[in-house]
């Protein structure tokens, strides 16, 4: 009996350590890990970061706000860092250690990417399902390393899923891929040759773009939705030409990042998909996509959506440079009845993430556009784009002077705003228009606003009174070091008054220190959590 007790130690014991090898340590073991790559290769942990895509449209300010380009002397205590864990961790699920250590090493797909943690925990995962004999067995170290891997056994695990058919499971989970995407899609084109789809949900792209590598079709942190934001998705799929494995070839186009991917997740030419596509129907498609897109015209202004850089050109001239396109939606706004110097129609650059240029490349003022526009059916246009735009979005981060008066009078709610973050010099009084985000957890206004009162110019105070008051799940409010309630910095005495009141949720607030007395006061008394932390600029 002691010798079989002996075996199946001896036995899982190595198929635990076979496990750690693949998947990696505990929480603390990432973090020994990640800290460790900070303090010894900062430089280029700091360049991977900067040059992920994925963070730009994807819109997560903290990198680009915060990320400090030197080393800090002290790493382990430092907020930013502290975040970017928490993002690897929910990323990386049960993978983090293996999606550090990829990533970190400049391995997680071409280009290196955070988007492509989907394609890496579906990789390991089917890794997971193979016999041991079949399975990775030494460190993954790339992306492409453990995907080649599994393609090679997609036989293998093609017998597995077989197998799981036979009691139903599988071809329930087909059919339920199918079922949640199958009409979730349009049908562009549909020739002898060739059809083109455009999927319109998650579930659409993963049921379309199944048997590939895209990042769209991942079952694991899918990112469809974020490039949808951005502009329609297309899926070609030849309807003559196959892989090894017997499925169609598909192809997957967007424009506005200008993305053209094969089945495997490599980019290839647009010009070679045509050719090998070789239909004159599709040939006519895909060239209408150079022509000028138009979403809105009037008698005093039309709006062009160029969905690749020879329209955008076509439209723009050579004003703004072309990193723009892949920012987010772009659109150019042409006003017919106002003209420059040189007696040509003015034009704007626009985008939703905070951008705005005029034609000479300057900033530019939306409140001034609509001015100029004189045309309420553009306004109302402009207001339902910005509303479609943020709909769905957990942070909402506006650039001051650009799109703060659009934000302010969306009139609908966004229920799904959890943060809101004024940028730049936002100083605008709020009234109710928060009331929009019943649901906002967090607020964070920049150094410059004081509710719309301008030193030198106002003279009566513009206290909030009850702007914040309908935002009784709010936690975190961080006003900004020279906030005083709508008073004179300079010469009146602020007073929150009734400001924070009925916010009993409130855990965490950064404030002027003028205010000290006043909130402790206002702890005294019971309206403020007597927890609650109190920071002073």
């Amino acid at each position: 009996m002691n010798t079989d007790y002996k075996l199946k130690y001896i036995k899982y014991k190595n198929k635990y350590l076979s496990l750690k090898s693949l998947v990696g340590g505990s929480e603390t073991t990432e973090k020994a890990y990640f800290y460790g790559q900070l303090n010894k290769k900062y430089g280029k942990v700091y360049d991977i970061l900067i040059s992920d895509q994925f963070f730009l449209i994807s819109q997560i300010p903290e990198l680009f706000d915060e990320l400090p380009k030197e080393k800090p002397d002290d790493v382990l205590n430092n907020q930013v860092f502290k975040k970017l864990f928490c993002l690897f961790r929910q990323f990386g699920r049960n993978y983090t250690q293996q999606l550090l250590e990829i990533y970190l090493s400049g391995n997680l797909g071409t280009p290196n990417s955070l988007e492509n943690t989907g394609r890496l925990i579906d990789s390991l995962n089917n890794n997971n399902r193979l016999p041991s004999e079949h399975k990775f067995k030494s460190k993954v170290s790339s992306l492409t390393e453990i995907e080649d891997h599994i393609e090679s056994k997609r036989q293998i695990l093609e017998q597995i899923d077989a197998k799981k058919a036979k009691k139903g499971i599988m071809k329930e989970r087909q059919e339920r891929l199918k079922e949640a995407g199958e009409d979730d899609v349009e049908v562009l084109l549909d020739t002898p040759n060739v059809i083109v789809y455009h999927p319109t949900t998650e579930a659409g792209s993963k049921y379309y773009g199944r048997n590939t590598r895209w990042c769209t079709a991942a079952e694991s942190n899918n990112m469809f939705n974020m490039y949808n934001r951005m502009g329609p998705l297309y899926i070609i799929e030849l309807k003559k030409h196959t892989d090894f494995d017997g499925n169609r070839i598909k192809y997957q186009i967007h424009f506005p990042s200008n993305q053209f991917m094969n089945s495997a997740d490599q980019t290839v030419r647009l010009n070679n998909i045509t050719k090998q596509v070789d239909d004159p129907l599709y040939t006519q498609w895909i060239e209408q996509f150079f022509l000028d897109n138009i979403l809105f015209d009037s008698p005093y202004v039309t709006v062009y959506k160029p969905l690749s850089m020879k329209a955008f050109r076509n439209i723009a001239g050579e004003s703004w440079p072309e990193i723009f396109l892949i920012d987010t939606n772009t659109y150019i706004i042409k006003l017919k009845n106002v003209y420059d110097s040189t007696g040509k129609n003015i034009k704007y650059f626009i985008n939703f993430i905070g951008i705005l240029y005029d034609s000479d490349n300057k900033d530019a003022d939306i409140d001034n556009i609509i001015q100029l526009a004189a045309d309420d059916s553009f306004n109302q246009w402009l207001k339902t784009e910005f509303l479609n735009y943020f709909q769905g979005e957990k942070r909402i981060n506006i650039s001051g002077n650009k799109f703060e008066s659009l934000i302010l009078n969306l009139g609908e709610p966004i229920p799904e705003a959890r943060s809101f973050r004024f940028e730049e010099s936002f100083n605008k009084t709020l009234g109710d228009s928060l009331s929009l985000f019943p649901n906002l957890t967090s607020i964070r206004f920049n150094h410059s606003f004081n509710n719309g009162y301008v030193d030198g110019v106002d003279t009566e105070p513009k206290p909030l009174g009850d702007s914040l008051s309908k935002l009784t799940k709010l936690e975190t409010i961080d006003f900004g070091g020279r906030f005083r309630n709508g008073y004179d910095r300079y010469y009146e005495k602020p007073l929150l008054g009734d400001a924070l009141t009925g916010l009993t949720n409130l855990k965490s607030l950064t404030i002027p220190r003028v205010f000290i007395k006043e909130l402790e006061k206002l702890k005294d008394e019971g309206k403020l959590n007597y927890s609650l932390r109190i920071d002073y600029y």
